[in-house]
């Protein structure tokens, strides 16, 4: 099944603090700290990109070409908090929703899920060729920097000092040579084909 994913609204805050950063190395406060900020923000991105997690609550716009065959339908960048909307596209250019009493949400699987109800099918209009599915969903372990598990955290801020003291290395070999996948312990991009 094609798909593609969109963050919409980004998280309000990074896991990790400067300070978080600078307890973590040999790092001195100073006239780098806005370098230091800006490692954060790649570590992070690195992070979830690995992770395929979202880790502060942030808004994904999902698209499909088609409903799934299936009563299920995954939602990637685990863990997911909540459903805003499932629309679709008919081949006519009108639009659809399908009501939150049609689904049940399941948050507390890897990757959430939307499983419709026993009396409720997909659409069975046809729909648009390319697209026509958009499932925004919002996702992540809380708002807070304390909501994310220390795993992520500690491997940010791991990697965000590695960076600042290695400049040169591409972010990928930065990771690698911090164990970074070892350290956060988890993949779940599997489930989406990847």
């Amino acid at each position: 099944m094609t798909w593609s994913i969109k963050q919409t609204e980004p998280p309000a805050a990074w896991p990790v603090s400067l300070d978080d950063v600078l307890s973590n190395s040999h790092i001195n406060r100073g006239v780098e700290d806005a370098l230091i900020d800006r490692l954060i923000r790649t570590a992070t991105e690195h992070v979830e990109s690995v992770s395929w997690r979202a880790l502060i609550t942030q808004t994904f716009e999902f698209r499909l070409d088609r409903f799934p065959s299936g009563a299920v339908l995954a939602i990637p960048r685990p863990p997911l908090q909540s459903i805003t909307s499932i629309e679709y596209t008919r081949a006519d250019g009108t639009t659809g929703t399908v009501v939150a009493a049609d689904y049940v949400l399941d948050t507390a699987s890897t990757p959430g899920r939307v499983a419709l109800k026993d009396t409720v099918d997909w659409s069975g209009d046809d729909l648009a060729p390319v697209g026509a599915v958009v499932v925004t969903f919002v996702a992540g372990y809380g708002d807070l920097a304390t909501d994310v598990p220390e795993r992520y955290r500690r491997g940010i801020a791991m990697l965000a000092g590695f960076l600042f003291e290695n400049r040169e290395l591409p972010i990928a070999v930065a990771a690698g040579a911090i164990g970074l996948e070892a350290i956060i312990g988890d993949r779940v991009r599997a489930v989406y084909g990847e």
